[in-house]
């Protein structure tokens, strides 16, 4: 998984975190698949659809 300070877009800007679709009890194999961007400061109370029960990594 990407460290903390590592969560930047292309252009440089801050990302607060990265919710990611697979994980697996390999540290190699974890951080996988899809991942949904959480901005600084964004107020999303409910998750997008196709994420419904979908994060297994933060």
């Amino acid at each position: 998984c990407p460290s903390p300070s590592a969560l930047r877009t292309v252009n440089g800007t801050r990302i607060c975190a990265q919710l990611y679709a697979d994980d697996s009890v390999y540290y190699d194999k974890c951080c996988a698949g899809a991942v949904l961007v959480v901005d600084p400061g964004a107020d999303v109370p409910y998750m997008p659809h196709n994420w419904a029960a979908r994060v297994s990594s933060l």
